[in-house]
């Protein structure tokens, strides 16, 4: 059995700060994030250090690559991770018109089916809600933004 790697996109494997309209509570605007997705400025995104990481556990063949978002994945997505060579084998996001059902609640229901198909997972995500979740299903669950400043001082040094 294969061991199973789970990249977040936002966050974790790109930064998409620049088109990340948030709520007065810090959440994301959904419907905002939506309003200004178009090719020019989803290419506009950058590489986070982890997206390294996640082409290094596609290239091993002892490993699968899901990517789990909270996303609606467009076929502009799709061409980017093409672009930017950020291979995967399975793809779980949220379906086209579900803006209510929290992340975390999403994440988990996505993945439940999975794990029993491999022989252990880790998870790299950047919201704590989804972290405490997935963990809570016996899943590694590490911190993006933390290994991913980790990754970049890394390199730095």
């Amino acid at each position: 059995m294969k061991k199973l790697f789970i990249f977040d996109l936002d966050g974790t494997v790109i930064n998409s700060e620049h088109r990340t309209p948030r709520l007065a509570n810090g959440q994301v605007d959904v419907h905002g994030f939506l309003a200004i997705k178009s090719r020019s400025t989803v290419f506009k995104d950058t590489l986070l250090p982890l997206a390294r990481t996640m082409r290094e556990a596609h290239a091993n063949p002892d490993i699968s690559v899901a990517v789990c978002t909270s996303r609606t994945m467009h076929p502009t997505d799709l061409h980017y991770l093409r672009f930017h060579k950020l291979g995967h084998d399975i793809m779980l996001h949220r379906t086209k018109g579900d803006f209510d059902t929290p992340d975390a609640d999403l994440k988990v229901g996505l993945l439940r089916p999975l794990l029993d198909k491999f022989r252990a997972a880790v998870m790299f995500d950047d919201n704590l809600s989804v972290i405490q979740a997935v963990r809570a299903l016996g899943v590694r669950v590490i911190n993006s933004t933390t290994h991913n400043l980790r990754l970049a001082n890394m390199k730095g040094a």
